[in-house]
């Protein structure tokens, strides 16, 4: 987790518009750490109700949905 907190953060100041780098950077500091909390207590939960398949099917099409997201948003900006 920790070099992938490290890459996350590295992205994160690279990712700031130039006029506004400290609240952008508070603002997604914020959810990053909000999602290190709710994750796992999410899953936890999942894990309880429906076993490890449910847990794990959740957590992959939430990735997957995210990836989706990503790449259509990357799109979007290349075309502009």
């Amino acid at each position: 987790m920790g070099i992938a907190s490290t890459l996350f953060i590295g992205l994160m100041f690279n990712f700031t518009r130039q006029t506004k780098r400290a609240s952008d950077y508070g603002l997604q500091a914020s959810l990053f750490v909000i999602a290190r909390i709710l994750i796992p207590i999410i899953a936890g939960v999942m894990l309880d109700l429906g076993g490890y398949q449910l847990m794990l099917g959740c957590l992959s099409l939430i990735m997957l949905g995210l990836f989706i997201f990503s790449v259509l948003t990357c799109q979007q900006q290349i075309s502009k």
